[in-house]
């Protein structure tokens, strides 16, 4: 690391971000107290009005910014420092530690989220991912007849280096689909969804042509394996919704190996060819801040291909995971307190995006099965266990009004398992919806009430746009009259 700073003397630190000289155009390391916890692209940040970037503190590191640390911005290239200050975090005159559970490292990946990077893991948890890995390709050769190879980051890291990226914190696998038609490849990625559950293996699809797998390390850590469908359309090969290229099909078949932590691995054909395609002609040189600019209409149409079920999710998961300084209600919604009396006793309820289930451990502490529905998985541990241990009549389960599959089924179940009349009821949840998942919601009333039974719907409208909020999530403010025109075209009657 150079001793000799490109800026000294002016205090560029703070406790909402940096400044950083507009000259700096290279990737860029952050460190405190010489250990790297972010990396940043400077030409993404704005010029503030004195002439430099403002570069803000990453939204899931503030809750961790109390007590002194020295920061260091330097080059990464070439480890030149920009500049290197102490600055003292909140109130807090102990040293800032940016640590997980026993002390475990962390860093800000290129997307923003909170990782442990492999260069903070340890061997056997490396090696007890690799034989995960490893598994999952014999799973798609054998049991799907597909093949498969590492992909993006594993695969860079294996042809620069024969090893892990450093700075990367999971490995990603792809497959080359039997098929060009999206919803064919949508199809047969939840068939090897199935297939790799049938060993065992935990799974949570993602998208349609996207699932994530996760191996629990023996030595303590669950770290997820990325499994990715690449398919063809005409001459354009799809990878991910960030990557399509005219890739010869010759470059992905037969395919090669490669060396990857001392262990032989499938590839493709022509790796610097698919590596090209991912990371562009400087793929060879070392970017933790490499971010993917895909155009719009690649990610509509991926969206429209394949959906996803993140959408929305991570901030929630991060909110009730209490990632976020945000004081969440726990008593009951004064909403629920007057839907209460207006149910017959006994009744069966379900909370559709249930959130912390504040409304419905109420309603089943009054004597109302409740089924509380939400796409948090965070959300519902903590609610099912509340429910558990207070012995209560209210069970919790997962839907995602994004994703029209598992909206239906949900749907199809609630409606099996429970007896009609039925009572939905939905608080704050249809203005945070985005238009098709409000599509979706219709839907899953039209299921659920068709053979009788009501909704209880509570939602902001344009009124409430200038009071306060709790949190700063995706919200619309909706017009009562449109939304009542939807519920009327989906078969709905407003009485009320």
């Amino acid at each position: 690391m150079s001793s000799q700073p490109a800026t000294a003397g002016t205090q560029r630190v703070s406790d909402e971000g940096f400044t950083l000289p507009a000259n700096i155009d290279a990737t860029t390391d952050v460190l405190f107290d010489g250990r790297r916890i972010w990396s940043i692209a400077p030409l993404e940040f704005r010029l503030d009005a004195a002439g430099d970037r403002w570069v803000p503190w990453p939204r899931l590191l503030l809750p961790s910014l109390e007590g002194v640390t020295t920061v260091t911005v330097m080059e990464h290239s070439n480890e030149r420092v920009i500049f290197e200050e102490e600055h003292a975090f909140g109130t807090d005159t102990d040293t800032l530690r940016f640590e997980g559970p026993g002390g475990a490292l962390r860093v800000i990946d290129k997307w923003g989220f909170i990782q442990r990077p492999f260069a903070h893991q340890s061997q056997e948890i490396r090696e007890d991912l690799l034989e995960g890995a490893e598994l999952i390709l014999t799973i798609l050769r054998e049991d799907c007849d597909l093949p498969a190879w590492i992909a993006f980051g594993s695969l860079l890291g294996a042809v620069r280096e024969g090893k892990m990226i450093g700075h990367d914190s999971d490995v990603d696998l792809a497959y080359l689909s039997k098929h060009e038609h999206p919803a064919d490849v949508a199809r047969e990625m939840f068939k090897v969804s199935r297939a790799l559950q049938a060993h065992g293996l935990k799974v949570s699809t993602r998208t349609g042509s996207f699932c994530a797998v996760t191996v629990q390390s023996e030595h303590g850590r669950a770290t997820p394996i990325d499994v990715y469908a690449c398919f063809y359309v005409g001459d354009t090969l799809y990878e991910t919704a960030s990557v399509g290229a005219p890739i010869p099909r010759e470059a992905v078949l037969p395919l090669g190996t490669v060396e990857f932590e001392g262990r032989t691995m499938p590839a493709p054909a022509d790796t610097e060819a698919m590596l090209e395609a991912s990371y562009g002609p400087s793929w060879r040189v070392p970017d933790p801040a490499f971010a993917y600019h895909t155009p719009r209409s690649v990610k509509r149409r991926f969206n429209a291909w394949f959906s996803s079920s993140m959408k929305r999710r991570r901030y929630w998961d991060r909110v009730y995971s209490g990632v976020f300084d945000i004081d969440i209600p726990t008593d009951p919604s004064s909403f629920a307190q007057w839907v209460l009396p207006q149910l017959d006793a006994g009744a069966p309820v379900i909370d559709l995006g249930c959130g912390n289930g504040r409304d419905s451990l109420w309603f089943a502490r009054h004597g109302h099965p409740t089924t509380g529905l939400d796409f948090s998985p965070a959300a519902l541990g903590r609610v099912a266990k509340a429910a558990s241990a207070a012995d209560l009549p209210a069970t919790f389960a997962y839907v995602n009004l994004y994703d029209y599959r598992s909206t239906v089924t949900r749907a199809a179940l609630v409606a099996r398992d429970l007896a009609a009349p039925r009572t939905v009821y939905a608080r704050f949840l249809l203005h945070q919806l985005e238009p098709d998942g409000l599509a979706t919601a219709w839907s899953f009333l039209d299921i659920t009430l068709r053979r009788g039974g009501r909704a209880f719907l509570e939602f902001r409208t344009h009124r409430d746009e200038l009071l306060p909020h709790t949190n700063d999530g995706y919200r619309r403010f909706l017009d009562p009259d449109k939304l009542c025109r939807e519920i009327e075209t989906a078969g709905g009657r407003v009485v009320d």
